[in-house]
């Protein structure tokens, strides 16, 4: 430990002048607590703001499993997707190393002790890295509107480089070839269709590509998910990801240098694809970044329409709309990114939430799409904003249960009355879902058309109109089984077939996407996971399953693998139920999925 000193200490040297260090102390300590820290660096940050400064780090064998000397790069993990949760910074290592001896202190009452589940080779500082070393910053890779770039230390990689102009742009140095060209190559063949859902020729650059031409976080973001979803469907271990998020942050410590730079196109769209990241590593909640990104890009769309009045990527705003209903729904979020746009009225319209069909045209529709816009995006939108009333309600539910099971029982309002207002308001929400369809088919006639000839629809056309038709079903589903614990225990009259009758309907579109080939992962695995949870016909909860793992086969990350993975977990505790009881309406697949901790979001990634 060549670089430790005691000398100058004010907490280890006696002879150390003890200055007054209150205004030191002052500074709100944003970085979150030891245990979620990644970096040795964000560790130091954080115990500089505590009194008396210290810290605990305690490494065990596991630490060190991760290390090239312990490490078989080629080991094949074939149909495991824990096994690409430690791609995350913030993932959970148990699982990827449970066939290691776990420390019996996995889980210490001391916030200050670490068990590092990583043991990093310590990077050499000199005097000048080590004085310049920020305190203040937030841990958000993207710095706050009111701070300033600090000087900051960027690990050396392979092609890392700096944006001061004299050197070749990281996008060049990956064209050249090596594995940065690979994983390039991917991104375009894989995860850039994905995300855009648009063709495009070889040769052209997507947005995401352009703008990392001269913005290194992005580039080190759009290689971490590229090297991510490799590592996927190779069924390996790779480390590579890992390499290229921990440069995000460093990066965007240089490149951001106003408050301005902070809500950049690079820092937008930097964001949205680490939130992409987050989601496809599938890590334990509690260590997944997902929702720090979501409030990211929140924080970074508001103030770029304060600034500009106009968002240039509404497109994508709106696709973390989604995921943030999603995850409301998966009772995993909060629905707050959709609740603010609604209330600061800053929800993108619906003929803004198509990406444009080619770079450089205004234009968002191709000519055969012509008849079915920009209806179609606005029904889209408003089944959506259904989804989020849904959960928004399944939310307060939960949380008002949880209360009246553990909260001050002075404050408890009885159980009679606790249970008729929650009737009141799970019978309105049924009628809410019962007029929104009838609306619906009084102002969109021509949907209905289109439902009767799917095969002859054009590709996004296809996809929207099956969006928008089994979202909704899944909805009635929610309503009547998910909106708070056991809700099947106590069923609307008439629960039974409203049920039976969305959840084989879910199953049949999902049959003819899969038996179409145009099979879009982000708004099939949720409906589709409904109704197989759902369903009590055996015959459909094995062609669930089976069509779910189709569907897995068409994602570039681990989270439809780990939604897969809960399904079965949930169909066995139906089994066994039902052996027991005589029915299974006791398994909670909420319940189920705060107990594993993934996915975070039950979403096809």
């Amino acid at each position: 430990m060549q670089e430790v000193s005691t000398v100058g200490s004010t907490v280890w040297d006696p002879n150390a002048p003890q200055g007054d260090n209150s205004q030191h102390r002052s500074v709100e300590d944003l970085l979150p607590p030891f245990s979620a820290l990644t970096t040795d660096e964000e560790r130091e940050r954080k115990a500089e703001l505590q009194n008396p400064g210290t810290y605990h780090v305690i490494a065990n064998q596991s630490s060190f499993v991760s290390l090239p000397a312990y490490r078989d790069e080629k080991t094949s993990v074939p149909g495991s997707s824990q096994s690409f949760a430690s791609l995350s910074p913030a993932a959970d290592e148990h699982d990827a190393s449970s066939n290691l001896p776990v420390s019996p202190i996995d889980d210490p009452d001391d916030p200050n002790v670490v068990i590092l589940k990583v043991f990093e080779e310590p990077t050499r500082k000199g005097p000048s890295q080590l004085s310049n070393r920020s305190t203040t910053s937030p841990a958000s890779p993207v710095l706050s509107p009111t701070s300033t770039a600090t000087t900051s230390r960027l690990v050396p990689q392979p092609n890392t480089v700096h944006t001061d102009g004299q050197n070749a742009p990281v996008l060049d140095i990956a064209h050249n070839g090596g594995w940065d060209a690979q994983l390039l190559q991917h991104y375009r063949t894989v995860i850039s269709p994905y995300i855009l859902r648009a063709q495009r020729p070889e040769d052209r650059q997507d947005l995401f590509e352009l703008q990392a031409q001269t913005y290194p976080p992005l580039f080190h973001a759009m290689m971490a998910l590229s090297a991510l979803s490799m590592a996927h469907q190779n069924g390996v271990r790779n480390a590579d990801a890992l390499e290229h998020y921990q440069q995000v942050i460093p990066a965007l410590k240089i490149t951001v240098q106003s408050s301005q730079d902070s809500y950049s196109d690079g820092a937008f769209l930097t964001h949205f694809i680490l939130l992409l990241y987050e989601i496809a590593a599938a890590g334990h909640r509690e260590n997944n970044m997902w929702q720090h990104h979501t409030d990211q890009l929140l924080r970074i769309v508001t103030l770029r329409r304060q600034a500009h009045r106009v968002e240039t990527y509404d497109f994508l705003v709106w696709l973390v709309c989604r995921i943030d209903i999603y995850a409301l729904l998966s009772a995993s979020g909060t629905g707050s990114f959709v609740e603010v746009l609604l209330e600061e009225n800053m929800l993108p319209t619906p003929e803004r939430t198509l990406p444009p069909i080619s770079r450089g045209q205004a234009s968002v529709l191709y000519p055969e799409e012509q008849p079915f816009f920009p209806a179609l995006s606005e029904l889209n939108q408003e089944v959506l904003l259904v989804a989020l009333q849904v959960g928004q309600l399944a939310r307060d539910l939960r949380a008002e249960e949880k209360s009246r099971q553990y909260g001050n029982q002075a404050q408890i309002i009885p159980e009679p009355a606790f249970f008729m207002n929650r009737r009141t308001r799970i019978q309105n929400l049924h009628r809410m879902l019962e007029h929104s369809r009838a609306s619906w088919k009084a102002r969109f006639p021509e949907y209905w058309t289109w439902l009767g000839r799917l095969e002859a629809l054009p590709h996004r056309v296809f996809a929207w109109v099956q969006q928008a038709y089994m979202l909704f079903r899944a909805c009635i589903i929610y309503a009547h089984t998910s909106m708070f614990p056991n809700q099947l225990r106590d069923p609307a009259p008439d629960a039974g077939v409203q049920i039976r009758t969305c959840a084989t309907e879910i199953i049949e579109s999902v049959l003819t996407i899969v038996s179409d080939k145009r099979v879009d992962p982000r708004f099939v695995v949720f409906p589709l996971f409904l109704a197989g949870f759902a369903t009590v016909d055996p015959a459909e909860k094995s062609l669930a399953l089976s069509m779910m793992k189709t569907v897995e086969r068409h994602s570039y990350g681990g989270c439809t693998g780990c939604v897969r993975s809960l399904l079965e977990k949930i169909y066995e505790k139906q089994r066994a139920a039902t052996l027991d009881t005589g029915d299974a309406t006791s398994v909670d697949w909420i319940e189920e999925r705060e107990l594993r901790g993934q996915p975070p979001i039950i979403y096809g990634i």
